[in-house]
Order: C-alpha cells, then sequence, then structure tokens
C-alpha cells in the first residue's frame, strides 16, 4: 500500500454540449453498465457519492458525474473488469469530493476578480459544476481562459495577473480531466497551466509541475507505461525540486521528494533495482523534514510509503531492508491507530504481514507468526460483511503466511492455509475477478501440493485442477509471470505424481510432463529477467530428469539433469543463497550416483565431491532431513569406492551412515532409519565388525516386518543370514543355524512366482548354509537339503543369461553331491561329474583361472572315483 499526496488539491471537468451528465435514472451509465457493473454495485457507488459530498459540503450531482465520468473512461480502456471497476470508482470518490470543493472555492476565488460579464461566466461554471454538468463547466472555463489570453496580448499592464489568472483556469480543467481520469489530457493542462504564468511566481509554477508529473505517475501505475513513470520521476527531480528548495520551502521540498519516491517505487515494481533503492533515499529524504510531533499525518505517510519501497527491496533479498520495512510500518501504526483510522490501520497490519512473511523466506521462522498474526488483526476489521474485496486479499495474505509455516512441517498450518485461501475464492470469483481468482488458484495449488507430497494422490490431483484453471486465465501473452508460476507448479504436483512410479504408466507420463512445464517456465523465467525463478526453474526441472532417468534406467536423462542442476548453481551461489546451493549439490550427487550405476565413468568421485560440498553447509539442526539424506547418500558412494578396492572408504562410509541415523530416528523415520541400520551392516560387516553389524541389521529388522516391507525384510534377512553365514566356525555353530533361519524366513517371502531371481539367490545361499552345517557337524540331512536347494537356484538361472552365477552353482551342487558319494551315496556320482564338468566349462569361458583350477581338482577327484 502507498499512501498518495495531495500535492495542489486540484479538480476536474467535461461532458458532451447540452448533456446532462449523472442522470441515468439511477442507473449506472452505458459503459459501466456494459463492463458488468448490476444495479446493487452501482447502488453502493451512489450512496458512496452521498456521503462523500455531505462530507465536504459540495454538490452530490457534481461528484456523482465525476465518478460516472471515471468509470466510464476506465471502462472503455477494456482493462478493468466489474469488481475492478468498481474499486477503482471507490478509491477515487474521496479525492474527487476534495477536489470539487477546492475547484468550487477556485471558481469562487476568480469570480471576484473578474469584471462583471467574467464573474457571471465563472458563476454559470459552479452552477454547471454543482449541477454535474462538468462537461458545461467545462466550457465555460475554457470560454474564460481563452478571453483572458486574448485580453493578454491586448494589455500589457495586465498581462501578469491574467497570466495568473489564465493559468489559474488552464489548471481547473487539468482537474477536470484528472476527475474524469484522463491523466494525460490533465498532465497536459498542468503543463501548460506551469508555462502560463509569470516566472517570477516560483510556488505556483512548482504546484503545477508536481501535478503534471503526478498525473502522469497515475497514468503509469493505471496501465502499467514504464515511459510515463520516468517521465514522472524526470518532471519532479528535474522540474519540481529547483522550484522548492529546501532551505527556503521545506514543506514544499519535502512533499515533492514523497511525490518523486512514489513515482520511483512504481517504476522499481517494474523489474528497475535501482529506481526502488532511489525511492527509498527519496522518502527517507522527506521524513528528515517531517516530525512526527508536528506534522503527523505527512510523518506517517512516509512512513508507508518508505515501508512500501523498502518491501519490494526486500523481496529482491535484501533482508535487512525488510527489517527496516516493518520498523516504518510500526511507525506508522503510532499515527494511524486502530481507534483514529481502523482501514489505513487494517492496511498496515497488511503491509506488515507481507514484510514479515518475506523475513521467514529470508530465515527468520518466527517472523511467519508475526506475519499469521498480522493478516488474522486485518482480519479483524476488515469483514466480509464491511469491505468483501478487503477481506478476501486478507485471507489471501493470510494464506500465504500460513502455507510458508507448513512448508516448514506445520501441517495444521497447511490445513489452515487451505482453508483461508478458498474463503477468499468465495468472494474473488472467476466471473467478477479473474486474474485475482487465477492467481489465488496458483497460491492453493501450492499448499495442495505441499499437502500432497507425502503421498495424498487425491490432493496432488486437486492441485492440478487447480492450476489448471489458473492456465485457462493467465496465458504466456497476457499474464507470463504468472503462467511461468503456474506452470512451475504444475510440474512440481507432476514430479510429486511421478516420483512414486515403478517406471511405467501414468507415473512416468507425469514425470515427463512435469519436464514439459518447467521447460515452459524457463521460456519466461531467463536467467536475464528472473535469475532467481530461472535457478529454481533449472532445479525443479533437473528434479524431474533425475527421476526419470532413475526409473528407465537412462544416461541421457540423468545428463540432462546434471546440466540442469550446474546451470542453477551458476545463479544459485553459495555466497547468494547457502542452502538452496547446498540442496541443488545434494541433488545433483544423486544424479551422478545414478550414472554411477550405469557405469558412467568419473560419475562416482563427482557424486562425493557434491555431497560433500553439501555437507559444509546443511547442518543438523537446521536442515535435518536433507542433511540426513545427504549424509546416508554419502555413504552409500563411499562404500562402493571401497568395494572397488579402496577399503579404508568402509570406516567413512561408517561415519557417515552413523552420521545420518542423528537425523532419522526410528520414531522419526522409521523406514529410513531401517535402511540406514541396513547398510550400516554391510559396511560394518566388510570391515570384520561382525557383532556390530548383526546388531545393526537386527535394528533394521524392528521396522522392516513382512506386513510393511516384506521385500525390505526378507533382503535384510539375507544379509543377516551371509552375515552369520561369515562368523560361523566350529566354536560358532549356532552362528549357522541363524544363517539358516534367516535365509529360510527370506524365502516365506520370495517366492518362486513371485520374484524367481531372489528366490534363486535366496536357495543358492541356503544350500551353501545347510552344506557348511554338514561339514560342521556331519549332518548328512542338511547335505542332502542343500543339494535341493541348489538345484532350485540353477532351475532359475542359464548359461545364456548369467553364466557367473550358473557356473558358481553348478560347482556348489557339484562339490555337495561329491559330500554326498563320500558319505556312502555312490549314486550321485554322475550326477556330480555332470555338475562339476559343468562349472568347469563355465569358468574357463568367463576366463576365471582360479576357479577353473578348483572345477578342474573336482572333475579329477570325481572321475578317480568311478
Amino acid at each position: 500500500m502507498r499512501i498518495g499526496v495531495a500535492l495542489f488539491a486540484l479538480a476536474l471537468v467535461t461532458a458532451p454540449a447540452g448533456a446532462q451528465e449523472g442522470s441515468h435514472a439511477g442507473g449506472a451509465p452505458p459503459a459501466i453498465a456494459s463492463a458488468g457493473v448490476t444495479q446493487s454495485e452501482w447502488a453502493a457507488v451512489r450512496a458512496e457519492v452521498a456521503r462523500q459530498a455531505r462530507r465536504v459540503r459540495v454538490s452530490e450531482a457534481s461528484l456523482l458525474s465525476a465518478a460516472e465520468a471515471v468509470g466510464s473512461s476506465l471502462a472503455r480502456s477494456g482493462n478493468f473488469n466489474a469488481s475492478q471497476l468498481q474499486q477503482a470508482i471507490f478509491e477515487r470518490l474521496a479525492a474527487q469530493a476534495d477536489q470539487i470543493a477546492e475547484l468550487q472555492a477556485r471558481l469562487e476565488r476568480l469570480r471576484g476578480d473578474a469584471d462583471p460579464s467574467i464573474a457571471i461566466a465563472y458563476t454559470n461554471a459552479r452552477t454547471a459544476l454543482e449541477a454535474g454538468r462538468l462537461g458545461d463547466a467545462d466550457r465555460l472555463l475554457a470560454d474564460v481562459a481563452e478571453r483572458d489570453l486574448a485580453a493578454i496580448q491586448q494589455a500589457d499592464a495586465e498581462v501578469e495577473r491574467r497570466r495568473l489568472r489564465a493559468g489559474d483556469t488552464v489548471a481547473a480543467r487539468g482537474q477536470v480531466a484528472y476527475l474524469r481520469a484522463d491523466y494525460l489530457a490533465a498532465s497536459d493542462f498542468m503543463a501548460r497551466a506551469a508555462s502560463i504564468v509569470p516566472q517570477s511566481a516560483i510556488e505556483v509554477r512548482w504546484s503545477y509541475v508536481s501535478l503534471q508529473a503526478d498525473a502522469l505517475r497515475q497514468r503509469g501505475e493505471l496501465f502499467s507505461e514504464t515511459d510515463r513513470l520516468r517521465e514522472a520521476v524526470r518532471i519532479f527531480r528535474n522540474d519540481a525540486l529547483p522550484l522548492a528548495p529546501r532551505a527556503l520551502r521545506p514543506n514544499d521540498w519535502a512533499k515533492t521528494q514523497v511525490g518523486l519516491g512514489i513515482a520511483l517505487d512504481v517504476l522499481g515494481a517494474h523489474d528497475d533495482p535501482d529506481a526502488t533503492r532511489q525511492s527509498v533515499a527519496a522518502h527517507r529524504a522527506a521524513l528528515s523534514v517531517y516530525a512526527e510531533a508536528r506534522s503527523p499525518q505527512e510523518w506517517a505517510g512516509a512512513q508507508i510509503n518508505l515501508g512500501a519501497a523498502l518491501n519490494t527491496l526486500g523481496e529482491r533479498g535484501d533482508e535487512q531492508a525488510l527489517r527496516d520495512a516493518v520498523s516504518a510500518f510500526r511507525a506508522a501504526l503510532r499515527v494511524s491507530t486502530r481507534q483514529s483510522d481502523p482501514t489505513a490501520w487494517a492496511m498496515l497490519q497488511t503491509n506488515l504481514s507481507i514484510s514479515y512473511r518475506a523475513l521467514g523466506l529470508a530465515g527468520d521462522s518466527q517472523a511467519f507468526q508475526e506475519a499469521v498474526a498480522a493478516s488474522r488483526a486485518a482480519l479483524e476489521v476488515d469483514t466480509r460483511a464491511r469491505d468483501p474485496n478487503a477481506w478476501a486479499k486478507d485471507q489471501v495474505n493470510l494464506g500465504n503466511a500460513l502455507s510458508s509455516l507448513g512448508e516448514r512441517g506445520d501441517e495444521r498450518a497447511l490445513v489452515e492455509s487451505i482453508r483461508a485461501y478458498r474463503s477468499a475464492l468465495e468472494v474473488t470469483t472467476r466471473e467478477r475477478d479473474p486474474s485475482g481468482w487465477a492467481a489465488t488458484q496458483v497460491n492453493l495449488a501450492n499448499v495442495l501440493y505441499l499437502q500432497g507430497r507425502s503421498g495424498d494422490v487425491r490432493v496432488l490431483y486437486e492441485a492440478l485442477t487447480a492450476l489448471d484453471g489458473a492456465l485457462g486465465v493467465f496465458t504466456r501473452e497476457n499474464a507470463p509471470a504468472y503462467w511461468a508460476a503456474a506452470q512451475n507448479n504444475r510440474g512440481q504436483a507432476l514430479f510429486a505424481l511421478g516420483a512414486r512410479s515403478d517406471g511405467h504408466g501414468s507415473g512416468l507420463d507425469a514425470l515427463r510432463q512435469a519436464v514439459e512445464a518447467h521447460r515452459a517456465a524457463l521460456t519466461v523465467d531467463t536467467r536475464e529477467s528472473a535469475p532467481a525463478f530461472w535457478a529454481r526453474d533449472q532445479v525443479n526441472l533437473g528434479d524431474a530428469l533425475n527421476a526419470i532417468g532413475r526409473l528407465r534406467n537412462s544416461v541421457s536423462d540423468l545428463r540432462a539433469a546434471v546440466s540442469a542442476y550446474t546451470e542453477a548453481l551458476s545463479e544459485r551461489t553459495r555466497e547468494r543463497d547457502s542452502e538452496a546451493w547446498a540442496q541443488a549439490r545434494a541433488n545433483r550427487g544423486i544424479a551422478y550416483m545414478r550414472l554411477d550405476n550405469q557405469g558412467v565413468e568419473g560419475a562416482l568421485g563427482a557424486a562425493i565431491g557434491d555431497y560433500r560440498a553439501a555437507l559444509e553447509v546443511l547442518t543438523l539442526s537446521r536442515n535435518s532431513e536433507v542433511w540426513g539424506e545427504t549424509q546416508y547418500n554419502l555413504g552409500t558412494v563411499l562404500a562402493k569406492q571401497a568395494d572397488r578396492g579402496d577399503r579404508a572408504r568402509y570406516r567413512d562410509a561408517e561415519i557417515a551412515y552413523r552420521s545420518a541415523l542423528q537425523a532419522f530416528g526410528q520414531n522419526v523415520n522409521p523406514e529410513r532409519w531401517a535402511d540406514t541400520q541396513a547398510s550400516l551392516g554391510g559396511v560394518l560387516q566388510m570391515q570384520g565388525k561382525l557383532e556390530e553389524a548383526v546388531t545393526a541389521l537386527n535394528a533394521a529388522l524392528q521396522v522392516r516386518t513382512p506386513e510393511t516391507d516384506a521385500d525390505g525384510w526378507a533382503l535384510v534377512q539375507i544379509h543377516l543370514g551371509d552375515l552369520q553365514l561369515a562368523r560361523s566356525s566350529r566354536d560358532n555353530p549356532r552362528a549357522l543355524e541363524e544363517a539358516i533361519v534367516a535365509y529360510r524366513a527370506a524365502l516365506r517371502v520370495w517366492t518362486r512366482e513371485r520374484d524367481g531371481a531372489q528366490w534363486g539367490v535366496a536357495q543358492g545361499n541356503l544350500g551353501n548354509a545347510l552344506a557348511s552345517l554338514y561339514f560342521a557337524g556331519g549332518d548328512v540331512a542338511a547335505l542332502q537339503e542343500a543339494v535341493l536347494a541348489f538345484r532350485r537356484a540353477l532351475s532359475v538361472v542359464s548359461r545364456e543369461n548369467n553364466l557367473d552365477a550358473w557356473s558358481t552353482r553348478q560347482y556348489n551342487l557339484a562339490t555337495t553331491l561329491y559330500a554326498l558319494v563320500q558319505s556312502g551315496e555312490r549314486q550321485r556320482l554322475p550326477e556330480a561329474v555332470t555338475a562339476a564338468r559343468a562349472a568347469l566349462d563355465g569358468f574357463r569361458e568367463q576366463g576365471d583361472e582360479r576357479w577353473a583350477g578348483e572345477a578342474q581338482r573336482l572333475v579329477n577327484d570325481l572321475n578317480a572315483m568311478q
């Protein structure tokens, strides 16, 4: 919110000859009615006209005519829907009433300074004004101005007096144009008035020049015309300020600084940061003159305008500017109290909410609570019954503040945020305010996405429905920034839907649509025009490509994800936004890790580098979940590095996994805690810390059960069986029994029908444990069962599809059969020979000399027994 400054209260006038302006039998003028303003809505305008006319004791007809002129002018522009048009008329009524009162006083003054014939014209102009015939008033004033200008040429002695009067009269015409929202004409009239009056009339010229600039500012703000805004700034700075030296006229100088500051702030909102900084300087200059005790209203207005400009700076990343904005708004509240001016007080609360939310986004988590409190305070005044439009806007601001709390884990705030946005949509309908409706739909969709990303598919579809509605209003041509924001949010919702996919069907299709949506957003959010949004879109694009790469084992998609993250990191640097930088490094590390899974050289080292870099910024206290995931991923890549020969990395992987457990408590994130315990067990086993490894795997089994995660439970059972098998010895026969129990447990889940490959692995491992039990204690029944297990394992693998596994299982079957032959079951000798020869051929084909030698010895021993 900005407070406009009445630099020199003027008025406005003009209508077709003979027309009675303001007379439509109680109804809205045709142009206004054609914009959709209903009879009841127009009746509300007329009621406010009556109230404002009584307030300043002016003719209701003149004010109604001015209101109709403004409404008709704006309606014909085609830039306003019914709700916006009604609001624009309301916003101008008080100023118009003040201007009419000043115009009447001006005409009375002019009448007293004129000869009888001219006095009659002024009297008639005032009569026309009071009757609401602005056009007649304008024509009468035009006639007087022209007569006086002619007299100036005829009578040098009266030049100065007539110039002043002519300037005054032309300025009055400017007021008429101003009343009608014809700001270009108003600016031209004021410029002409300034050029007419004598050079010695400095204060008068200052007032006209200031009004000329302010009219251009109003035009530029209303129609987003930056050239008009720049011209307004130039006139305030180069023409008005020199006419009001601070040393001679400090109040006029301060008033000009405020006008300049407002024009700069509006220009700054059109992506001109330097203009915003200059606006802050201008308002602070004004406050060096205004004092709270001496001129409280002017002082409070300057504080509000200063806060608005500081807010704009803060939204671009200047955290101190946000804190200064809060201080400025709170200072203004000392004058604009709830008791003295409830409307201004409520608007200040709204501005405070916006500033506090921006502070929260900058890292001050407590500020979100302050933002919520300020929005709720505004709603105590802006009730739906009193002012539905302000109520709806306050609901949106409340929803924004609550959604920010929801992003940080406050589920209740998310629910309340959804309620606030939906309340706003009861007033801000698509029919009454399509742009406001669509913007609120985008905000609602973002909160629904936050609520649904944990797995509630229904809510994610609701988010997509809201975004599709918004994109039916916002197009790339008519609202590129909103369109890009909607595309980005749509991409995130589609990503949340597709990220849980198994790689087929609608899930993968959702991820591909997410990629398209983020690429669409990037056509608007360019690095040159919106670097922060560009970097955000690149990260989100990377996430979607990363997910597709995982599901499809696609090197090209994973490389594209790496490129997107790298692009984002060129803008989202550690110095500018350390936490966002760290998150992008962590995400890129995941893509590199997946590229390593596909055999891409150098990807493993790149993943380790990214994870370690991210962990230089991320902390357990501030970023618990992301920090824990990054520690877990670091442990995984370090373990892979150790598996490839650098065994010292097993210890580093252990440290990373134990760190991750600090974030993934058993009661905080049980599934991730179990994953980490299972992975920790693996690296502990590789270091020979077998007892600790058993403890870790058993801890994982406290969470993973056949009912909650059958495959995960079975996998841990297999690892536990392998570990117990490694621990077994003649001194520890119980470990073998526990290994067998673990493998059999896994086989209750992994049946041949459900997962033949895993079933084969478990059968092979069970066979090894049963055979070891025989060699440890001579249990022939265990040996016979081992033969059955190896045969089952061989039934799901062939020489063609997995030569290594097939050869190993043939060798294990042969050695087990050999042991049975030695125990007296000589009928098994032919099968043992066949299996041993098959293993020998397989090892030779692989070029595995060591195991080929072992198989050859076994074949020789078996041949000797024939």
